[in-house]
């Protein structure tokens, strides 16, 4: 067991995605042709709201640090700070992105976002009402780590060392050839970007919105007493968040932005680093 994560269940979606790697890495392409709709409502749906796992999961991570707080305890008080910045921070993205986009479907999507949110906090907040304050506060700092990892690796390393085409660019873009995903770095990429391609564009490798929905996961790894009273609602808090962000996946691969190899290793990168965090969270693991 990697902390509140069984090893069982790692290893069934560790295989599924090395599955989803090995059928990508000879039909990627084929396979985005067949699915690639610009239009399709779900697909702009998952684009407008495909990080909501996170933003739900960092909003309680954020909501907890400030229930930890102590009187006694004036480093638990910088956290609770932490948890009201980053409550305040989630608002103010949600706001403003969508102000820039606009439209009913985006309006849709900041009602859902922020009502989800607030339900998810105060479910949390009731679940956890007799939990230990450090608890509290060991469970949020791990998301807000596995977060902050994330982010480093894909958007400072990995995307623009890869530098892969999205298929929806490569549609619309003459000359622009698929990338294998083994293929590292993009030498034609500044060329088609000073002729009027987005930077955007070649970002395709790994995919972003599926690691941030896989960030859901962790959910499951809230020291809530309904998990310990019953283990079992752990797992399905755990395999629910899963099936989310396998459809945010999906999403992204009918919308153009990525292929099935971006989806399949943003999810395995997030995986292995919330294995990595909980183990080192919880060397004991957790009832």
């Amino acid at each position: 067991m990697f902390g509140y994560i069984y090893k069982k269940d790692v290893a069934i979606i560790a295989v599924v995605l090395c599955l989803c790697l090995g059928v990508g890495s000879f039909f990627d392409y084929q396979i985005s042709s067949a699915l690639f709709n610009s239009s399709s409502l779900f697909g702009r749906f998952v684009e407008a709201a495909g990080e909501l796992p996170f933003e739900l999961t960092a909003s309680v991570a954020g909501i907890m640090l400030v229930r930890s707080a102590r009187p006694d305890s004036k480093a638990s008080k910088w956290l609770a700070a932490l948890g009201v910045l980053i409550n305040v921070g989630l608002v103010g993205y949600e706001i403003i992105g969508s102000l820039r986009v606009g439209g009913k479907l985006i309006a849709f999507q900041l009602v859902l976002t922020f009502a989800l949110v607030i339900a998810a906090n105060l479910i949390a907040y009731r679940l956890t009402r007799d939990t230990d304050s450090d608890e509290l506060a060991r469970w949020a700092l791990m998301v807000l780590a596995v977060w902050v990892a994330q982010a480093i690796i894909l958007n400072v390393v990995v995307k623009p060392l890869w530098s892969r085409p999205r298929m929806r660019v490569i549609e619309v873009t003459p000359g622009l050839n698929f990338q294998p995903w083994w293929v590292i770095g993009n030498p034609d990429k500044w060329s088609y970007i000073a002729a009027g391609v987005i930077k955007d564009g070649f970002k395709s490798f790994a995919s972003g919105h599926t690691a941030h929905a896989a960030i859901g996961l962790m959910l499951a790894g809230l020291p809530a007493a309904a998990f310990k009273e019953k283990p079992s609602r752990r797992r399905v808090v755990f395999w629910t968040a899963a099936a989310v962000a396998a459809l945010v996946a999906f999403g992204r691969i009918v919308i153009g932005a990525h292929f099935l190899t971006d989806v399949s290793c943003g999810f395995a990168l997030v995986l292995a680093l919330e294995c990595l965090a909980a183990r080192i969270a919880y060397p004991g693991g957790v009832q």
